[in-house]
């Protein structure tokens, strides 16, 4: 994880307790796993994925189990923040637009779906391996996603004060990435 958060200013380690995990959100089983963090925050807890295609499954999941607390986050970001802000209960459940510049002071729990690797582009690799230059690419690429896999992790942690709150990310590429 220390690949990740070295170029880090906050004191991840001690500011807050992360838990990684190699499962995903589409059964329920999956959200029985994080239901315990859910209930034991006092706080709004915001969940981000990276795909549609593990959002959708989740919202239903979570609606399921705690109806009316669970919201979509859609348009504004401001929006959105004011909700967190407002609602002690809420859970917001986001895309990627949400992972930057949703400035909430207050949340108890981030759940991360998994690391935002960016869908590899290949004409852009094949320019660089021709320049010889393929391991600039593959530390570009992983510079770009430790940057916002930060920038996720940073919706919990919004000051050198922020203390004894969760992340829990739901990808072992976390644990021991490529």
């Amino acid at each position: 994880m220390e690949r990740y958060l070295g170029a880090c200013v906050f004191d991840y380690p001690r500011q807050m307790r992360l838990t990684i995990s190699s499962t995903g959100f589409q059964n329920k089983t999956d959200i029985d796993d994080l239901t315990p963090y859910i209930d034991r925050s006092t706080r709004p807890c915001l969940l981000l994925f990276t795909a549609e295609h593990r959002w959708s499954p989740t919202v239903r999941l979570l609606t399921a189990r705690y109806g009316d607390r669970v919201h979509k986050a859609q348009g504004d970001v401001d929006g959105v923040a004011e909700r967190l802000r407002s609602d002690p209960n809420s859970i917001v459940c986001g895309m990627m637009r949400y992972w930057t510049g949703l400035d909430v002071n207050a949340l108890g729990l981030v759940v991360i779906d998994k690391v935002p690797y960016e869908p590899d582009f290949y004409p852009r690799r094949s320019f660089m391996n021709e320049l010889r230059l393929g391991n600039l690419w593959n530390n570009d690429y992983i510079e770009r996603c430790n940057a916002k896999l930060v920038q996720g992790l940073g919706r919990l942690i919004r000051n050198a004060e922020s203390r004894g709150r969760v992340a829990y990310i739901r990808d072992s590429r976390a644990w021991h990435p490529k």
